[in-house]
């Protein structure tokens, strides 16, 4: 009786030794398996990568472009299914913040410096030259009264009956974005072409264009008409920004 207890004792220990080395083994090429996996993921990347950057360097041989930086580009396709290279929208918001923080045209190598000044927190930030102007003409069209906390975003204080530009500020502000404004009449981008940063007179070119507008996920940067020659009705200029800031 005793033989067939240690026996069957024994058999049970074999048992789970032996479920052991295979949950052991099991485990050992899984992890293999998942290694060899981000290996061929991490070369797929890498593969992709150095076929893009062929692509954008034969698009810029196509186009004329001269720039040497291919890292500042990507291939978009037009609505009739034509590839066009474009300066990435990363890059050009990075350079308009910067020339907005400058007030005037940033270099590249400052770049990083400048944008340690720009807004990072959700809500709608006015440019420091801009906030008189553009307080007073809230002042005017609007119902509510606003003004402009330490740090530079507006404030809405309600006293009345708000009207449409009083409703898509408050919606704008409870988005959670960051909305950046400056009112001028140049905004700074990187040229196609050239690869180089321009001055961009958006204003002069059309003196009825409303803003310029460049955006990244989760941030907007408004460049607002000054309206130089009043073609413009500035009641309509903040009606189309902040409907455009809640579409």
């Amino acid at each position: 009786m005793k033989k067939r207890y240690i026996m069957a004792i024994t058999c049970i220990i074999i048992v789970f030794l032996v479920i052991a080395i295979v949950a052991i083994f099991s485990k050992k090429n899984k992890k293999a398996d998942n290694e060899n996996q981000n290996i061929n993921n991490t070369t797929e990347v890498q593969e992709n990568d150095i076929l893009s950057e062929q692509k954008i360097e034969d698009k810029k041989e196509d186009l004329g472009y001269n720039s040497k930086d291919t890292t500042i580009y990507e291939v978009k396709k037009e609505y009739d299914g034509r590839e066009v290279l474009s300066i990435k929208p990363t890059i050009q918001y990075k350079v308009a913040m910067a020339g907005v923080i400058k007030n005037g045209k940033p270099e590249f190598s400052e770049i990083d410096i400048l944008l340690k000044q720009a807004p990072n927190k959700s809500g709608i930030w006015i440019e420091k030259n801009s906030r008189k102007v553009f307080l007073d003409n809230l002042k005017k069209y609007s119902n509510y009264a606003y003004s402009v906390d330490e740090e530079g975003y507006l404030v809405q204080e309600p006293n009345g009956n708000p009207n449409k530009i009083d409703e898509n500020i408050k919606k704008a502000i409870d988005n959670k974005k960051n909305y950046s404004i400056s009112v001028n009449s140049v905004a700074y981008l990187v040229d196609e072409v050239t690869g180089k940063i321009e001055e961009y007179p958006f204003e002069e070119i059309d003196p009825e264009q409303t803003f310029e507008l460049f955006e990244i996920e989760n941030a907007s940067l408004y460049v607002i008409t000054q309206n130089t020659n009043k073609k413009l009705n500035y009641k309509n200029i903040l009606d189309e920004v902040f409907y455009n800031m809640n579409s």
